[in-house]
């Protein structure tokens, strides 16, 4: 919401914002994805996680359809404003979109499990990820999706933040297409994995 107020003159005020905002989305997500075991059994976990991560990338394209419009109409004159408007009316439907999601997820979601407060978080949250990381080693299947995971959504974020600059570079054609078309190859992977999943949840659950 903040990135739609700051004027266009003021492009590394844009960028020190932009930064805070990617930080805390990246945090948010460690309370995000934490909350999955209070939303959903054991049993059921797989198909839940999927789903959400497919239906999110797919709830994204419809605000990212609107935004990029407004800016294409606004290129080709078709819309009376100026492009630095479209670009902050894109931040502000950006955030009102996910801001509406929000709702539910404070009304209805309660928190089971949780750690208790105690002095020096910081200190004890790196204590327990050393412990994790020392006893992944037992777990090898966690290890090898937790690092299929870390390429796959760093790729995902590198496709996400890297094809307008990179269409822009290329030509016209490709900055018209490109941000579309790539964002589409995500969530084709996403769903690809998606179905992995569900079919490697149904295979085991048979043979054990």
């Amino acid at each position: 919401m903040c990135l739609a107020l700051v004027p266009s003159n003021k492009p590394y005020l844009l960028l020190i914002l932009y930064g805070f905002c990617v930080l805390g989305f990246a945090g948010g997500n460690i309370f995000y994805d934490a909350f999955l075991v209070d939303v959903t059994t054991n049993e059921r976990m797989d198909k839940v996680s999927s789903y959400g991560f497919a239906m999110g990338y797919i709830g994204s394209t419809i605000p990212f359809i609107f935004c990029i419009t407004i800016v294409l109409l606004t290129q080709a004159g078709l819309l009376p404003i100026t492009l630095d408007l479209a670009c902050k009316i894109t931040f502000l439907i950006t955030a009102l979109w996910w801001g509406c999601f929000t709702f539910p997820l404070l009304k209805n979601v309660k928190q089971t499990y949780y750690i208790e407060p105690e002095p020096h978080p910081i200190s004890q949250s790196f204590k327990r990820l050393f412990i994790t990381f020392k006893e992944i080693r037992n777990y090898r299947g966690i290890f090898l999706f937790l690092l299929a995971y870390f390429f796959y959504i760093d790729g995902v974020d590198t496709i996400i933040g890297m094809s307008t600059s990179y269409g822009i570079t290329v030509c016209f054609l490709i900055n018209l297409f490109m941000p579309l078309s790539l964002h589409y190859v995500a969530l084709f992977f996403l769903i690809t994995t998606m179905i992995v999943m569900l079919f490697a949840s149904h295979h085991y659950s048979k043979k054990y």
